[in-house]
């Protein structure tokens, strides 16, 4: 949207002022006032489930996050580790706006404008198997080559090799944006035989990498899998630097015999980092990326070949997507307590740190057709998790 003079003032003058004076209406009510509802939208009720141009409108007034970012926030959303995520993840055009962050941290004293504005449902409360059958009865609305869901680390990963091998992609996300649990990693890679280990003069086997991990696995890891892990992990270093990652920085972490622990310079931290990477590797690729989409039925035909995804999304609503081949990247039940509580009993309660979209959704998605588990009650627990769920 080209800005006149005068939006441009209406937008700089978006203080607490203007909030508290508008604050009995709801964001869209504001913008009335500058334009219609043309102002965020190419068409009144016409938006995307990821509603990519209306948060475009957003920047393109407001500005980008380093902009909006604000130093005397000990903690602030527009500089945080979830990146450059959708403006409507927190702020909503017809509804109360809602913090994400405070769904893991508190921002005490931070007020949202348009506060007091009516709250609804979550759009993806409940499971409607009615919609789903009809969905399925309809058809197809679309096919394509792959089909990738969830939208972190691996699901990105497996998108964006799909599209480099000429495939046709969709990428589909439950949450208003994505990174899953991937964002919140702050650790790093473990890899052996890789340039930064060489340069460092870092003397590692393969063999040790296995030993190491089976060691702190208490041996209950797949063995045939540890090795596959060991030797692809070098390569898996390879590639990420091939998309932009930034691995140099080498140390060692707990469990290691040596430095074989990759993360960025510079001190980020690596899961947001990867994340951004991936991010900008699958707009470049041209993966077919879709938020606030989750999928609710893994469809199958008469031989019990996965043939399709049922897709629900925010606005438009229950429909199949069919495909050649569907790949499940969801993660894991970490956020999920009553699927911990079933798993492993005796964590039962227990504070987790992990991304709120880590409910288990792909779990039963596979487990509704037949899928059998392996090691589904193995759940690991970090000693520092405080009650807040930071990582100490």
């Amino acid at each position: 949207m080209k800005l006149t003079l005068l939006s441009f003032v209406l937008c700089s003058i978006f203080s607490t002022a203007s909030w508290a004076a508008n604050d009995k209406n709801d964001l869209a009510s504001f913008h009335k006032e500058m334009g219609g509802c043309k102002s965020c939208h190419t068409q009144p009720g016409k938006v995307s489930d990821s509603e990519t141009y209306e948060n475009q409108q957003c920047k393109s007034c407001h500005g980008e996050y380093s902009a909006l970012a604000n130093p005397k926030l000990k903690l602030d959303p527009h500089a945080s580790h979830l990146g450059d995520i959708n403006c409507t993840s927190c702020h909503k055009g017809h509804e109360k706006p809602k913090l994400y962050c405070n769904e893991c941290h508190s921002f005490k004293g931070l007020e949202m404008p348009f506060n007091s504005a009516q709250s609804k449902e979550p759009w993806d409360k409940g499971w409607d198997n009615d919609a789903i059958s009809k969905a399925i009865a309809a058809g197809p609305k679309e096919t394509t080559d792959v089909i990738v869901v969830g939208a972190g680390s691996a699901g990105f990963n497996a998108a964006i090799a799909a599209k480099k091998a000429g495939a046709q992609v969709v990428l589909l996300e439950k949450g208003p944006f994505s990174g899953g649990n991937s964002m919140l990693a702050a650790g790093g890679y473990n890899a052996v035989g890789t340039a930064q280990q060489k340069e460092d003069k870092v003397d590692d086997k393969i063999e040790w990498f296995v030993e190491d991990t089976m060691k702190g696995g208490r041996y209950a890891n797949d063995p045939k899998l540890m090795q596959i892990l060991a030797e692809q992990s070098a390569d898996g270093i390879k590639w990420l630097e091939s998309l932009g990652a930034n691995m140099d920085d080498l140390k060692r972490s707990g469990g290691a015999r040596v430095d074989r622990t990759h993360r960025p310079t510079g001190g980020l931290s690596v899961g947001p980092h990867i994340i951004d990477v991936l991010r900008k590797a699958s707009v470049k690729e041209g993966v077919d990326t879709r938020l606030n989409s989750k999928v609710v039925k893994l469809v199958i035909d008469e031989d019990q070949k996965i043939v399709g995804v049922v897709v629900h999304g925010k606005h438009s609503g229950h429909y199949m997507i069919a495909a050649k081949s569907v790949v499940l990247a969801t993660g894991g039940y970490g956020f999920n307590k009553e699927m911990v509580a079933f798993y492993r009993p005796t964590f039962k309660g227990m504070t987790s740190s992990n991304n709120i979209t880590s409910t288990g959704d792909g779990i039963e998605l596979a487990k509704a057709i037949g899928a059998s588990m392996t090691d589904i009650d193995w759940v690991q627990a970090h000693p520092t998790v405080g009650k807040d769920g930071f990582v100490s």
